[in-house]
């Protein structure tokens, strides 16, 4: 497949040409800003926007002056090989897709790309089996949940806020999360799911 557009150094102010159509950033330690094109000259146009490498810095997709995005100023890219496809609409970008493992959605008044972290394993019969997850707050996790198997036809799917009164949850801290299981449950199969913002 053929890409038309352009691979960008790493830098904190750029703004996308009308021409190129796909914008991969790179952008080291620094956080990054980048202007998209007027609407005006782009109605019925796509973009995408994606950040290109693991360093620190996130993206910052602006719209151009008072232009908007989704309705909102600007939305953040902040891992590797995730972004955004825009669509030149009459009188903003909309955000028609994304690109890599994550997807949009709205929280509270601003627009979120939201990643996803999972593991899949064999519980081992200690519980709990504790898991370091990597999410750099985990305050932002919005939603998690565990689909454990103790028979070909007996699944547990649990919330993570779930009491300890149950046989089957999830606890969450800073560094791990952990899954609880009752016996019925060793040596069975688990998937540990949670979806995240930074």
């Amino acid at each position: 497949m053929i890409i038309q557009g352009g691979v960008d150094s790493q830098g904190t102010q750029h703004t996308l040409s009308n021409a190129a159509k796909v914008w991969a950033i790179t952008t080291g330690a620094s956080n990054t800003t980048v202007t998209v094109p007027p609407i005006a000259e782009n109605y019925g146009n796509y973009i995408d926007v994606m950040k290109a490498d693991a360093g620190a810095g996130y993206v910052t997709v602006d719209g151009n002056g008072s232009e908007t995005i989704n309705g909102v100023a600007n939305i953040v890219i902040e891992k590797q090989y995730c972004g955004l496809r825009l669509y030149g609409a009459a009188s903003e970008w909309i955000v028609v897709g994304t690109i890599g493992e994550c997807e949009i959605q709205t929280i509270g008044t601003a627009i979120e790309l939201v990643y996803t972290w999972t593991k899949d394993f064999t519980t081992d019969g200690t519980s709990p089996d504790a898991f370091d997850h990597g999410i750099p707050d985990y305050d932002k996790v919005i939603s998690g949940y565990a689909i454990g198997k103790s028979s070909a036809s007996n699944y547990y799917p649990y919330a993570i806020f779930n009491t300890s009164s149950e046989s089957f949850y999830l606890t969450l801290n800073s560094t791990q999360v952990s899954i609880v299981y009752s016996a019925a449950i060793n040596s069975k199969r688990v998937c540990i799911t949670l979806k995240y913002y930074i």
